[in-house]
């Protein structure tokens, strides 16, 4: 059984924007296991970066097009992520959350029907309601990697998909990515111990 490839997706997002915020500040991130057939459509996201002009959620991507969207105020152009529609009836309204979310984080949004177009854009701390939706909570912890200031509300939520992707955030390498994370107004680390959803 190959493992998920949407929950891989916001490990290669954080590599990409690390390495593109942050240019030579960091060791590349390298996911393991990475699936080799493309039985899973979310298996392409790697190849998807940098971000063209237009993603498709019927023909690009699958669930990690909400990851290539928190990618995209750092493209070199706008882009159009369209065929959106199955986005608005799963676990929450995720046009409307990823529309909303990032415009709190100063990003620059435009809805038209079942497309978004996110155009490059000076990027912003800001509070992150989750919707109680897992991929909306890692989608916008991928934003934490490189922009200070952004504070998920209820991310315990990621328990769904991935009850240790916290852990995995803050454990030391070569068993996760050695991040420190921290509660809103406190000097406390959190360890990854702590960290299971």
């Amino acid at each position: 059984m190959e493992p998920d490839s949407s929950s891989g997706s916001y490990f290669w997002a954080m590599d990409h924007l690390v390495h593109s915020v942050q240019a030579g500040q960091a060791n590349h991130i390298q996911v393991a296991s990475w699936p080799s057939s493309e039985w899973q459509i979310d298996t392409r996201f790697p190849k998807v970066l940098p971000l063209p002009s237009t993603l498709s959620r019927e023909r690009d991507l699958g669930d990690s097009i909400l990851t290539a969207m928190v990618v995209a105020p750092w493209a070199d152009q706008p882009v159009r992520f369209e065929d959106l529609g199955r986005l608005r009836v799963q676990e929450c309204e995720r046009v409307f959350a990823m529309k909303t979310e990032l415009h709190k984080c100063g990003v620059k949004v435009e809805e038209e029907k079942d497309t978004l177009i996110i155009y490059p854009s000076p990027v912003h701390g800001a509070v992150i309601d989750t919707y109680e939706d897992h991929r909306i909570a890692m989608c916008f912890s991928v934003l934490g990697t490189v922009v200070p200031g952004i504070i998920i509300r209820h991310p315990g939520c990621v328990k769904k998909t991935f009850p240790n992707f916290y852990q995995k955030l803050a454990s030391p390498p070569p068993y996760g990515l050695g991040m420190t994370l921290t509660l809103p107004g406190k000097t406390l680390s959190l360890s990854s111990e702590t960290l299971i959803a």
